[in-house]
């Protein structure tokens, strides 16, 4: 079955991704790339803000979006050809806010992905 996946994660959040092991559980305060390391994963889209207004009023600012390549169809997160999506998280979180193009986790101490 076919997949869509974004990723947009903060700056900050991708900076202490690189610092991160494959082998530790995701704990609380670590931030990574939410992939192992024997995935290969694509950027393709940011920094860009979760909203379509230019100066971004509370929304999560330097959005990064990432997605996996499928080994035939190209992208997955190709609508046309997938109708089942998920998304994976930066850190460890609570889902605030679920969309039809948007997923905000609040990580605590005001840290949110989106």
């Amino acid at each position: 079955m076919s997949r869509l996946i974004i990723l947009s994660a903060a700056l900050l959040a991708l900076a202490a991704a690189c610092a991160g092991n494959d082998d530790d559980p995701l704990e609380e305060d670590t931030f990574r790339l939410p992939w192992t390391a024997d995935e290969s994963w694509f950027f393709l889209s940011g920094p860009h803000c979760d909203s379509s207004a230019d100066t971004c009023p509370g929304a999560v600012r330097y959005a990064l979006d990432f997605a996996p390549r499928a080994p035939l169809t190209g992208f997955l997160c190709d609508p046309s050809a997938n109708d089942e999506y998920w998304v994976t998280a930066a850190a460890a979180g609570v889902v605030r806010i679920a969309d039809r193009s948007l997923v905000e986790v609040e990580h605590g101490d005001g840290l949110r992905t989106g």
